[in-house]
Order: C-alpha cells, then sequence, then structure tokens
C-alpha cells in the first residue's frame, strides 16, 4: 500500500460504532409482563373484586368537605419542572375535561384515593 499523507478513508459505521453507545437491552415492562395468571384468571379475579365493591358504589362521587383546590395540587406539583414548559401544560389542561385529568394525575389520585378500597 502507497503512503499517499492523506488518511485513509473510514466508514459511516466505523464511525457510529465509536460515537454511538451500544443499543439498550430491551427491557419488558411490568405492566405488559407475564402476570403469572391466564387471562381467564384475571377475568374472574376482577368478577370476585366487584362482588366485594360493586360498579354503581364507584359510580358515586361526592366532593369530600377537605378535598384541596385542583388548581393548587396542580401548582405544588411545578416545582422542578422546566420553567418554560409551565405555561404549555396549563394550556393543555385547559382544552377540556378528559385533557386535564390526564395532564392532572395528581388531581385524579387524591379523588380516587377516597374511593372503597377491598379489604
Amino acid at each position: 500500500m502507497k503512503k499517499t499523507g492523506k488518511p485513509a478513508p473510514v466508514s459511516k459505521q466505523a464511525i457510529a460504532k465509536v460515537l454511538l453507545p451500544a443499543p439498550a437491552v430491551a427491557v419488558v415492562p411490568k405492566a405488559t409482563a407475564s402476570h403469572g395468571a391466564s387471562v381467564d384468571e384475571r377475568f374472574d379475579a376482577g368478577k370476585a373484586l366487584r362482588d366485594k365493591i360493586p360498579r354503581t358504589v364507584q359510580a358515586v362521587w361526592k366532593r369530600p368537605s377537605d378535598r384541596p383546590d385542583p388548581v393548587s395540587v396542580l401548582q405544588a406539583s411545578d416545582p422542578g419542572r422546566l420553567p418554560e414548559l409551565i405555561p404549555i401544560r396549563y394550556g393543555c389542561v385547559l382544552q377540556s375535561p378528559s385533557v386535564f385529568f390526564r395532564g392532572a394525575a395528581a388531581v385524579m389520585a387524591g379523588d380516587m384515593a377516597a374511593t372503597p378500597e377491598v379489604a
């Protein structure tokens, strides 16, 4: 091989191997991992829970007198967020009740905490 004073060309694949991190190993999220029970077993377990707490009980919700203001709950979650994205978040949750609860999980979690529990 003749030396011409120029470096040998390097392929894009060789550069990518050096510069890019190795692909992450796929991890199956717990929610989609095997449940250890069949679909029928999980279905039956859900029906058994509905015998203890019927859907009709879950359908009625009354606002507790000590319920915090939902806007205050949202504002309490602002620290630690990127300041420039906070107005976008509030703009999104104002669109509809459905979008509000999607973007305000803390409010829904507080409301759900007062619902009947399975003993």
